[in-house]
């Protein structure tokens, strides 16, 4: 039995090392976008002067992080010496320049970035931490880098064999297996309401998605489809037996389906970071259709080019010591049992000192994404008072207040780091965040309108929502008032005595 065991944990526990590096390309790739478009946000989202100070996040929100480098310093230059740094790490990881370091300065910068400010993550941030993890433990810079060019290695085989790959493939299938069972755990997606719930919550919903929701029939099909998509097709990378071709199916399938949501509803780059996880499972046979390709000239055209400035020193591949090997099962055990713990953390106890080094590390995880769908839908209003009696929209960018309906809400925000920003005053309770957002945006206002007529008082947040009916209409709209803010003290009076 035990050699059964091994021999099944073999065969599985494979990665084609050209797949790996396509993994290591598109994720250091993604990393670099999204610092990009971090940029203009620094101060905003990780400075003392932003929404958040660091005492503020320090004492409301449970910290645990073994870096924590971005709570050093709150002032704006710290953050850009941060953030330099952290695109360096993901342009060297892309291109695959001392690789190992590359990914573990990737790790600990997005552990250290989350700490910061968790109130813009998303789930996409789990696991984007979760396969650098891994990826430290992997040659991901095996093929298609520049290590592969200046310290070339002798290659007996294409195809690396470790428990790090079985831990990146149990990881990147938990995120669909343990989502299914969580949402089990509530009435929508048993009624067959889960995905009409989902496109029906404007703030995400595309055009596209829209478009599905006014097939209402359609609704309860694709939920199920959803169910039977995630829970089977994931464990299809663990069979081995014709697992060439099976690895292959699965990769087309979940990109495929990661598209087609990233269509119908905005959820950050999440599709990418997925599928980037799905190619580390594509098998030989995929690379080999590439042999006859221009594709395999440039790659041996680009070697012998470089091959003066290489070092003629062949060196084993990383990843197959015991330390690396031990390390990934440890990870890999912590995970898995992690993920087990959040679907019955009533039967499966957790002790302190695991969760404090789950914690530490960035191991711990809940794939509840759209288990519980919100029953509500509708857009953002803080109107807001100038000094000059004048009524604006400081939601949209201080323009004349209006009441109607935005032609497009999921349109509204500048990108999914602010659609998470206004998504988090609806969680309860929240009144630390409502308040310092508050203090934010009567400061910002204020030292880009230093007229004082054009000096902001006063605000509401206000969330004009309606409930989503099952029948696949709704209620009409109303106003939910989520906090009232005054920028100086004592103006609460003045502020009612105008009718506000």
């Amino acid at each position: 039995m035990k050699k059964a065991i091994v021999g099944y944990l073999n065969a599985i526990a494979t990665a084609d090392l050209r797949s790996l590096a396509l993994f290591r390309i598109i994720i250091g790739t993604l990393a670099a976008l999204e610092l990009l478009n971090n940029l203009p946000d620094l101060a905003t989202f990780y400075t003392d002067q932003g929404i958040l100070p660091r005492t503020v996040v320090m004492e409301n929100i449970e910290m645990g992080r073994i870096f924590a480098f971005h709570h050093m310093n709150g002032q704006l230059w710290f953050q850009v010496l941060l953030w330099a740094i952290g695109f360096a790490s993901a342009v060297t990881l892309a291109v695959g320049y001392r690789t190992r370091l590359s990914t573990l300065l990737c790790w600990i910068f997005t552990l250290s970035i989350q700490e910061r400010q968790p109130q813009v993550g998303y789930s996409v941030d789990v696991l984007y931490r979760m396969l650098l993890l891994y990826g430290i433990f992997l040659p991901l810079g095996a093929r298609f880098s520049i290590d592969a060019i200046l310290r070339p290695r002798r290659l007996l085989t294409q195809i690396f064999q470790s428990p790090a790959v079985l831990g990146l493939y149990l990881q990147i299938a938990s995120v669909y297996i343990f989502s299914v069972y969580l949402k089990h755990t509530g009435p929508v997606w048993n009624e067959g309401l889960g995905v009409y719930f989902a496109l029906s919550t404007e703030l995400n919903a595309t055009a596209f998605g829209e478009w599905l929701l006014s097939h209402y029939p359609w609704m309860k099909t694709m939920n199920n489809l959803t169910l039977i998509f995630e829970s089977i097709v994931p464990l299809l990378i663990f069979i081995p037996w014709k697992k060439n071709g099976l690895r292959l199916l699965v990769f087309v399938d979940y990109a495929g389906f990661h598209l087609g949501m990233g269509f119908s509803l905005s959820v950050f780059y999440f599709q990418f970071i997925a599928i980037a996880g799905w190619t580390s499972t594509l098998p030989e046979q995929f690379w080999n259709f590439f042999k006859a390709t221009p594709f395999a000239s440039l790659e041996n055209f680009l070697e012998r080019k470089l091959e003066k400035f290489s070092i003629p020193t062949p060196q084993p591949l990383y990843g197959k010591t015991k330390s690396d090997a031990a390390l990934a099962t440890l990870v890999l055990v912590e995970a898995l049992y992690w993920n087990i713990y959040t679907i019955a953390p009533d039967r499966i106890p957790l002790p302190s000192v695991y969760s404090i080094q789950a914690n530490a590390f960035g191991i711990d995880q809940r794939w509840n994404m759209f288990t519980t769908p919100s029953e509500t839908t509708g857009w953002f209003i803080f109107p807001a008072k100038l000094n000059d009696g004048s009524d604006i929209d400081l939601a949209n960018g201080g323009a004349p207040l209006t009441w109607e309906k935005p032609a497009r809400i999921n349109e509204h925000f500048r990108d999914e780091r602010w659609r998470k920003v206004y998504g988090t005053l609806l969680d309860d309770p929240q009144e630390f965040y409502r308040m310092n957002f508050g203090r934010f945006l009567c400061r910002h206002w204020n030292e880009e309108h230093p007229k004082p007529s054009q000096k902001l008082e006063a605000f509401k947040m206000i969330f004009r929502n309606r409930t989503i009916l099952k029948n696949g209409l709704h209620s009409p709209y109303e106003n939910k008032t989520l906090w009232q803010h005054q920028c100086d003290e004592g103006l609460l009076k003045k502020w009612q005595e105008r009718g506000f």
